[in-house]
């Protein structure tokens, strides 16, 4: 028999354990609870607890979704109306058209407010002069020097075929209404499925077969830096017609000289991220120039995503020729990886941008005689070049000594 003193403590005890489980079972730690502890940054902690005998809001973190396909893959493309692009890999790919550039990259809508995307129209009824053509002229630094060892690297970049290479003296442009000097990066083409088609200006409403684009960067700026910058690209743009329909389109060139070097070579780069070092004899960025030196000028972007507004364009208003056997070659290239032999899927044409509304902006034309070289001197001669890096502040730099007037 115990003593009132035992069965105090007894009763003591009790109420001690009541009230400790009384506590444990407002912390929801108490076994049968069914309440789990909170876990920071859990899975767990992010799925609630189902109401009791509610089967339709129970959660089975163990079921798969119904849709368990891999992720499509999203980037940007181009119209491809004979060819359209083929679905590979693990899921479809999805190619966003130009239209739909915007999705992803913001810049490339044109309707925004002060927009100036390109490419445009050019309309020469429409356009203005240039105040003062021979001060105004285009000049470049070793447009006439072949690169180091002759040696080119060339590139299918998937969008297009890109060419660059290392100099002594890297090419410059410089004057012409631009803001200082401007270092080459690499040139690049646009063109179409068929020979009525493929360049990305027209002009007079007519588009050309090939547009080729001659990228420069402020040569105090990085790329990235340039793209950032509203004047930090200088790009020259050149129109080509194929040389067997010159008698039904305007005024064009003969094919440049040593063209057909570079050109040749595109059977070396039929499948995407095929990269070659091309060693052209001869070969330099003049011959890629019309001897008519008359360019269009206005403000605009790059053509292809981000669409960045930094942009200076010069599109020469006087087309080259190219064979028809080189364009064919251009439309043998593929933009996706395709097995050897493949000549049908995934090829890499119509790969230019649709015009751009010129909102508002205006474009002027500089129109300058031909140059030669027995005439060269004299010309330079008659020019006054404004220190335009002192006006802006901008850092002077050593340049090379030899000039080219476009």
């Amino acid at each position: 028999m115990m003593s009132s003193c035992q069965n105090a403590a007894m009763v003591y005890h009790r109420r001690i354990i009541s009230f400790l489980y009384a506590l444990l079972v407002c912390s929801g730690l108490a076994i049968g609870v069914g309440a789990a502890t909170p876990v920071k940054n859990s899975v767990v902690a992010n799925i609630a607890t189902p109401p009791p005998n509610n089967k339709q809001n129970a959660v089975d973190i163990n079921k798969k979704p119904k849709n368990d396909a891999a992720p499509s893959v999203v980037h940007w493309g181009y119209n491809y109306p004979d060819h359209p692009p083929s679905a590979t890999g693990s899921g479809a790919e999805e190619e966003l058209t130009p239209e739909k550039w915007k999705e992803k990259f913001p810049q490339c809508d044109s309707s925004r407010k002060n927009s100036r995307q390109s490419p445009v129209a050019i309309d020469t009824k429409s356009i203005r002069a240039g105040s003062d053509p021979q001060r105004d002229a285009l000049k470049a630094s070793s447009y006439e020097e072949e690169p180091s060892k002759s040696v080119w690297n060339a590139v299918n970049t998937g969008h297009g075929v890109q060419f660059s290479a290392n100099w002594a003296h890297t090419p410059e442009i410089y004057d012409g209404g631009l803001p200082g000097h401007y270092t080459f990066t690499q040139f690049h083409f646009h063109w179409g499925g068929i020979n009525g088609r493929g360049s990305e200006h027209i002009i007079d409403g007519k588009p050309s077969a090939l547009e080729l684009h001659l990228v420069h960067r402020r040569s105090y700026e990085s790329d990235l830096e340039a793209t950032r910058d509203p004047v930090g690209l200088a790009v020259v743009g050149v129109l080509f017609e194929v040389s067997n329909q010159d008698k039904q389109l305007r005024t064009v060139e003969p094919f440049p000289p040593h063209l057909d070097l570079l050109l040749s070579t595109l059977n070396e780069l039929d499948q995407p991220d095929a990269k070659r070092d091309l060693v052209l004899k001869g070969f330099r960025l003049v011959d890629l120039l019309p001897a008519n030196r008359t360019f269009y000028r206005y403000m605009g972007s790059l053509t292809t995503p981000p669409c960045s507004e930094a942009a200076i364009w010069s599109v020469m208003a006087t087309p080259l020729k190219i064979p028809e056997k080189y364009l064919l070659a251009f439309r043998k290239l593929h933009s996706k990886k395709t097995k050897p032999g493949n000549t049908k899927d995934d090829l890499l044409v119509d790969n230019f941008r649709p015009v751009q509304p010129l909102a508002g902006r205006n474009v002027s034309v500089y129109m300058l005689r031909p140059v030669t070289h027995s005439m060269q001197r004299s010309i330079e001669g008659n020019l006054r070049p404004i220190n335009i890096s002192r006006q802006l502040s901008i850092p002077e730099e050593q340049h090379a000594p030899d000039v080219f007037v476009f």
